[in-house]
């Protein structure tokens, strides 16, 4: 009798034990099934154009809205792993060829426009037979800089540490930061009209040229005080970064005249606000109608086409629509 309840007992474990790895079997191919699903999601993802976070962005400005394969270019480009030994060579049809050139543009206006002194140039070859088949991206002999770039850097540097002593700690909140920033440059830096090509005024001397030369980018600003409005944002941009400030580097026109113009958007206080910092500059003062501005408040005499928008660039639709401005549509509190 013993033996009988013995073996029963036996029995009913090894059949749990058998349900039990049968359930695990199914949770294991659920789980499977799970992952693959979520992989094939984030590869779907990854591959599509994404809005900016309504959160506080982190990436550069437009990076989210490429694929993965344009991603990687993009990182590539910005770490200098394209070289004129190493190009960077197409393959596929005319579509991928353009989504390669949309991160060599997001590069090229994120990174080289604004600090050309301090960066890679990289240009588009062509098919030597049609002459306008772009069949690699390869780099540019030499920085923007004259063979003087460990100077210019010692310079740059020395000069932003001064700029950081006057400026608040990253801790602080974001317009307070904001507006630290722009005031210091408004009431440092100084218009060149030598450098603005519509002025009809030329460089006196080989010094005010070499001034001149870097009044289009952040060094200009920082370094000598003298800036056009492409180094005025320049400047705003490498600044913000350094404090944690979310900014974009914007170029636009001048709406009486349609003379190109460079300022910035900014993300603070939950929302995206213009700042056009060579619009407040001047001589000891701040003048803050150029301060965290509405599209509808900035649009009075300016509009932005950098990355194309509604009203007007039309340079390669594919390129205005996947990197769109942002809306500006709240005025701030402080206006």
């Amino acid at each position: 009798m013993k033996k009988l309840i013995y073996t029963l007992i036996l029995i009913l474990i090894f059949s749990i034990f058998l349900s039990s790895c049968a359930n695990l079997n199914n949770d294991n191919d659920t789980l499977s099934s799970t992952l693959s699903k979520t992989e094939t999601s984030n590869s779907t993802q990854s591959e599509n154009s994404t809005p900016l976070s309504a959160s506080k962005p982190t990436a550069p400005f437009g990076y989210n809205n490429l694929n993965k394969t344009q991603q990687n270019l993009y990182n590539l480009l910005v770490s200098g792993g394209i070289t004129e030994e190493q190009p960077f060579n197409f393959t596929g049809d005319e579509d991928v060829v353009n989504k390669y050139l949309a991160a060599l543009t997001l590069y090229q206006m994120n990174v080289n426009r604004v600090s050309a002194w301090n960066t890679k140039h990289y240009h588009i070859a062509y098919d030597e037979e049609t002459i306008t088949r772009p069949v690699a991206i390869v780099e540019i002999e030499g920085f923007d800089n004259r063979g003087n770039y460990g100077n210019m850097l010692k310079l740059f540097n020395e000069k932003t540490e001064e700029y950081l002593l006057l400026l608040p700690d990253k801790k602080a909140d974001d317009y307070t930061k904001v507006k630290a920033i722009a005031e210091l440059l408004s009431k440092n830096v100084s218009y060149n009209f030598a450098a603005y090509p519509y002025s009809g005024i030329e460089p006196s001397n080989n010094k005010e040229k070499d001034i001149a030369r870097y009044a289009s980018q952040d060094y200009g600003a920082i370094v000598n005080g003298s800036a056009i409005c492409t180094g005025y944002a320049a400047a705003f941009q490498y600044l913000c970064g350094l404090l944690d400030v979310y900014s974009i580097y914007v170029e636009g026109f001048i709406t009486t005249n349609d003379i190109g113009h460079a300022w910035n958007m900014v993300y603070i206080d939950g929302a995206y606000y213009h700042v056009d910092v060579t619009f407040m500059s001047g001589e000891d003062t701040f003048d803050e109608t150029g301060f965290l501005m509405s599209d509808e408040e900035i649009s009075i005499d300016r509009y932005g086409i950098y990355y194309g928008d509604q009203t007007g660039w039309s340079f390669d639709p594919y390129l205005a629509d996947l990197f769109k401005l942002p809306v500006a549509d709240k005025k701030h509190v402080s206006r």
